[in-house]
């Protein structure tokens, strides 16, 4: 089985299938997928491109990073790049727009306005083709110092209209996607933490 480390690349369910497969997280930002335009009013600019020698990790093995700025996956196999990502906005306590929303059942929503953009190498990857996108790639730290990871109630998945919600269908090679993920937290501030499940030793997080 091909595991996954994290590498530098500041552009950093079927979890059964991804948890066999290998991704590594890398800073050049140049020689990834193409994002598509930001959405998101609240997107910061990017920062530069980390040193080649590797992306500082905190306490946590993460990567820390502003919103707007881009984070990725490479095929730890070939070392190519396959996928590019960036949160451009986390809003806490949004309104929910679906039909018939439910009321959170952790107490707060949190929306992540999310980008991701897939190379035409994933095709061929040890990633097997394609990558997906869930709330339980997500998982929160409050001010207490408490991790809660169990964020996709079914609140979460019925808060948002069908028409801005993150595709939760396999994302195929050379296709670029925009959306909404809904996660259902106990806090209003804290950290949040995005780890796939093709990515094993760390992630990336945000301060909200």
């Amino acid at each position: 089985m091909i595991r996954t480390s994290l590498r530098l690349l500041a552009f950093a369910g079927m979890t059964a299938l991804l948890a066999a497969c290998s991704g590594t997280a890398t800073e050049d930002t140049a020689s990834g997928p193409t994002l598509p335009a930001e959405v998101s009013a609240n997107a910061e600019e990017m920062t530069e491109p980390a040193e080649p020698t590797g992306p500082d990790r905190n306490d946590r093995g993460n990567i820390e990073k502003q919103l707007g700025e881009e984070g990725g996956i490479t095929d730890e196999a070939t070392g190519g790049a396959v996928l590019t990502f960036a949160v451009d906005a986390i809003a806490v306590d949004q309104p929910c727009t679906s039909e018939y929303p439910e009321p959170a059942e952790n107490g707060h929503f949190v929306v992540i306005d999310l980008r991701m953009a897939t190379a035409p190498e994933l095709a061929d990857s040890s990633l097997g083709g394609w990558f997906s996108v869930s709330p339980y790639d997500f998982r929160v730290i409050g001010p207490d110092g408490l991790t809660v990871d169990e964020l996709g109630t079914f609140a979460a998945y019925s808060c948002l209209a069908d028409t801005e919600t993150f595709t939760s269908d396999a994302l195929r090679p050379a296709q670029q996607y925009v959306g909404k993920v809904a996660l259902d937290v106990p806090i209003t501030s804290g950290t949040l933490i995005y780890q796939p499940s093709a990515v094993y030793d760390g992630g990336w997080e945000w301060t909200f």
